[in-house]
Order: C-alpha cells, then sequence, then structure tokens
C-alpha cells in the first residue's frame, strides 16, 4: 500500500487475494468519497517513476533505525529480545525472560511510556 502524505488524499492498494480484493472493493464503494486529488496523482505517478533510489536511502535508514534500536535492547537488558521484523515502523520484543504476564507488562510502569503489550 503506498499512502503519500494526508495533504494529497491519495493511496494505492494491492490485495493479491481475489475474496478480500472484492471486499475491499464493496466496502470501498459504500464509504468512500470518490473525489481524485489531483496533486496526490501527480506525487503517486512521480514516486512510482522516479522514486526508487529515494525509497532505497529510506528503507536503509529505517533498518539501521531499527537495527540500532534492537542493539541498545538487547544490550541493555538480557531478559529483552527485539525481534527481527519486515515493519519498518514497528518493533517487537520478546519480553517473557522478564517472567511477567501481560496483565502485570501493562502495569502503571509500562502505561506510562506507551507501548503496546498484546498476550
Amino acid at each position: 500500500m503506498y499512502a503519500p502524505p494526508p495533504g494529497l488524499q491519495s493511496a494505492n492498494v494491492f490485495v493479491p487475494n481475489k475474496r478480500l480484493r472484492e471486499e475491499l472493493r464493496r466496502q470501498y464503494e459504500r464509504n468512500v468519497f470518490e473525489l481524485v486529488n489531483v496533486l496526490g496523482m501527480v506525487a503517486a505517478e512521480a514516486a512510482y517513476a522516479h522514486g526508487e533510489p529515494w525509497l532505497e536511502d529510506m528503507l536503509g535508514y529505517l533498518r539501521g533505525n531499527h537495527a540500532h534500536f534492537a542493539e541498545a535492547i538487547n544490550g541493555a537488558d538480557p531478559r529483552l529480545k527485539v525481534l527481527p521484523t519486515d515493519s519498518l515502523y514497528l518493533a517487537w520484543m520478546d519480553c517473557r525472560g522478564l517472567g511477567m504476564d501481560a496483565v502485570t507488562l501493562k502495569g502503571p510502569r509500562l502505561a506510562r511510556q506507551g507501548p503496546e503489550v498484546r498476550d
């Protein structure tokens, strides 16, 4: 999915699964205001035609940030492990080494710091 900044009001979605693609199309037809933002179309065309060098640089930068974060967390406490990820804006951590259940992890200390804790 390509989603430029909100002001461009443009997005592209690629859904290989036919059933999901049809459901998305049905929901889109029911819920989306179908005005085209010309600047968004031009930006998307420019990104596809000329954006690969920028994209490769950005991916390298984001992967470097993830590696730096993982190194810092993994080195700070051996009970924590940052997991490899395909996502560029999320970091998954294995906190089982802390010996705490999910309810305890969701407690006031982590709530103040803001991470999402899931079972």
